[in-house]
């Protein structure tokens, strides 16, 4: 699994799927199921190598309206 794991650490940086299920996007792109990405984001996180998956906004790029 260490290249699901690298996939999902180089892969994924950018352009994460906007979806209500966006490990199951990426698990169809990887070829593979929606609970090996979840489990390889697990073991990432316990590793310390995922701190979180979320959004980052860039400062003064997005409008008031997004608070």
């Amino acid at each position: 699994m260490v290249s699901l794991e690298r996939a999902l650490l180089n892969d994924w940086q950018r352009d994460f799927p906007l979806n209500p299920r966006p490990f199951a996007v990426i698990a169809e792109r990887l070829g593979c199921d929606e609970s090996d990405v979840l489990e390889g984001y697990r073991r990432l996180a316990g590793a310390g190598k995922v701190s979180r998956i979320g959004a980052v906004l860039r400062n003064n790029t997005v409008g008031a309206s997004t608070l």
